[in-house]
């Protein structure tokens, strides 16, 4: 290019510049039911609604007695911008733990503190567990849930117990 000003030989050129840092989104809370030795796994959606790639770390906090709860496959791994990914959690150990209420906790360090240079602790996931004492309080069926502000569903067995979930 060349500038046809014929006082200057400088071409102004306007640029607009569109920078958008990684962001992360994730579901704060999550719940997992199983039973006494039945581990399993769940996948936690790793959203980055930011256009510059999310790098992050997971660690995992769910410990019960020196029985570690919580297993985090791949700790490491990128999302690209716009762009979202699964991290896999396995639930391990649970022909070592008794059955009842469990609080486990995953750390995020992302690179979506603003510097996107800088790998910082940015979020938290919440996880509860209910570790049933065998499958066969484990039952699969479906409800209809009418639209508004419906009223509390309380669950029962095949007897009409009440089975503690609403």
């Amino acid at each position: 290019m060349q500038s046809d000003d014929p006082f200057s030989n400088i071409l102004p050129i306007p640029l607009l510049a569109h920078s958008v840092s990684p962001e992360i989104s994730l579901i704060r809370t999550m719940s997992v039911v199983t039973y006494v030795n039945n581990d399993i796994a769940f996948d936690v959606a790793i959203n980055n609604p930011g256009g510059y790639p999310l790098d992050y770390e997971v660690s995992a906090d769910a410990n019960y007695f020196g029985f570690e709860w919580l297993n985090i496959v791949q700790s490491t791994g990128q999302v690209l911008g716009y762009n979202s990914g699964d991290l896999t959690v396995n639930v391990t150990n649970t022909a070592n733990l008794d059955a009842g209420g469990y609080q486990g906790f995953l750390y995020f360090t992302t690179n979506a503190s603003g510097n996107p240079d800088a790998m910082i602790l940015t979020d938290t996931i919440d996880v509860y567990m209910t570790l049933l004492g065998d499958g066969s309080q484990i039952s699969q069926s479906s409800v209809n849930i009418s639209s508004g502000n419906a009223a509390p569903i309380n669950v029962q067995d095949d007897n009409g117990e009440d089975m503690g979930l609403m």
